[in-house]
């Protein structure tokens, strides 16, 4: 039972994509006073459909947006989903510029991590990556491209985001550190080793900005106080399912990033000489950026809280406590997707003119005060309800091929049940953990008498 076969995954998949889905509550547009509206219904938002990509585009001039302009310039030139560029640009603002917000729940930082998952080759995944990331390591940016190794040990990793201060090798500050990965492959299946477990945990902290510490016998006692890692990875559906365990998804580390999952039929173009207006556009987009980099001067940002957004949040978490519609996986993911929200909108904010054209060079005050306009919030929150969500649960079912979850449906396809206590015995889980495990695979249960005897058992089967 412990090797699944690709066709049974694939069937299975296929069979139940339509009734994985709960039911949950219907987010409509925000009205004037920026509450949501919000009504039962068994149908996903708009935009949220499995036969329809989400909508994830920014509409907004290029003259007023530098990652506007860079998306536009991008899908002139390349063949990839436009989607990448947008995403791989939000990751690339949060990396290079230090801003934070404040909020009562506590600090939320400036670092995105987007997982890219597409068909290998004609989605153009690594295309969009390489051509931003070029960017960035153009001369003008003195360096502010800060990363990781692709294949990184536990202390490769801790001594990465450390610098030595002191005999004792404290740290002050914090260091900022982009991993990226243009095939995720190869280190998903690194860090799905028993001995690399730490790695996870030292991601994990490292993208919360908790404080990071080890101590041996060579080095010593190394730790960084406030780290920020930021991450970019991609690879292809298949390999994110095979590698990815659903138990590793809820707890672990990939609950935090924000996926981009298109499926539709790509757009192809025409691949033309490069020409002096997309060229002249390329720069203005590096000029742009540098212009702003010179002008913050390494200062950290100070976004003040966006009323839209921190009523967004309560209307939302209100409406998520419901355990009869959500389970503990969307309402985890919801609460990842609120700090990912304000993220987006601070980097909107960052790359627009409005906030170029708001600060000046300021040689006394050590911190950029700055707002979230609501036109940048209104679009953060509803990627957040259009795509941010549905696709944490895509990226969620993917992993349904691997681990505990597969061995269930496996046993349970025919028409077969199980009882609890079996399937306890099959997973290694018991108590909550295994009534959460349960709660996120499509069985249906009845309770009945256990022959021979009289009592009591629980009987599952699939929906």
């Amino acid at each position: 039972m412990d090797e699944i076969k690709k066709e049974d995954v694939d069937k299975y998949a296929e069979q139940f994509a339509g009734d994985l889905r709960r039911k949950f509550v219907e987010f409509v547009k925000s009205n004037g006073d920026g509450a949501v509206k919000m009504e039962n219904n068994d149908n996903p938002p708009d935009g949220a459909t499995e036969e329809k990509d989400p909508v994830f585009e920014l509409n907004i001039p290029p003259e007023e947006n530098i990652i506007s302009r860079w998306c536009r310039y991008a899908g002139q030139v390349m063949d990839s989903y436009p989607e990448y560029h947008l995403a791989s640009a939000l990751v690339l603002f949060s990396h290079i510029f230090d801003a934070y917000m404040e909020p009562r729940s506590g600090k939320i930082n400036n670092n995105l991590w987007g997982i890219l998952l597409g068909r290998s080759s004609v989605s153009g995944k690594t295309t969009a990556c390489n051509a931003l990331l070029n960017i960035a390591r153009d001369p003008k940016f003195l360096n502010k491209l800060h990363t990781l190794p692709p294949k990184v040990t536990p202390e490769a990793f801790l001594a990465a985001f450390s610098t030595d201060v002191s005999d004792t090798k404290k740290t002050v500050g914090h260091q900022r550190k982009l991993h990226y990965l243009s095939e995720a492959s190869g280190f998903l299946k690194y860090i799905k080793k028993d001995n690399y477990s730490e790695l996870n945990e030292l991601i994990i902290d490292a993208y919360d900005g908790s404080r990071l510490e080890k101590e041996t016998v060579s080095t010593g006692l190394i730790c960084q106080y406030d780290p920020r890692y930021s991450g970019l990875w991609t690879t292809v559906q298949d390999v994110f399912g095979e590698q990815v365990e659903p138990e590793r998804f809820r707890s672990g580390a990939f609950i935090r990033a924000f996926y981009i999952l298109p499926d539709r039929q790509k757009e192809i173009k025409e691949d033309l000489p490069r020409d002096s207006e997309t060229e002249k556009e390329k720069e203005m987009v590096i000029n742009e950026i540098w212009a702003l980099l010179k002008t913050v001067n390494d200062k950290p940002i100070r976004f003040e809280e966006n009323k839209k957004l921190s009523k967004w949040k309560k209307d939302m978490r209100e409406a998520i406590a419901d355990n009869t519609i959500y389970s503990n996986i969307e309402q985890s993911a919801w609460y990842r997707i609120f700090d990912i929200t304000r993220k987006v909108a601070m980097n909107l904010t960052l790359a627009s003119r409005e906030f170029r054209e708001s600060i000046v060079k300021d040689t006394i005050n050590p911190v950029i005060s700055a707002e979230i306009p609501d036109i940048y919030a209104d679009i953060a929150i509803n990627w957040a309800q259009t795509v941010f969500y549905p696709n944490a649960m895509k990226a969620h079912r993917l992993t349904w091929g691997a681990g505990n979850c597969a061995k269930v449906m496996i046993a349970l396809q025919g028409g077969k049940e199980l009882k609890r206590t079996e399937i306890a015995d099959m997973v290694h889980l018991c108590g909550k953990r295994l009534d959460e495990f349960l709660q996120e695979l499509p069985l249906a249960y009845t309770d009945r008498p256990c022959p021979p005897s009289k009592r009591m058992a629980r009987f599952y089967r699939l929906a």
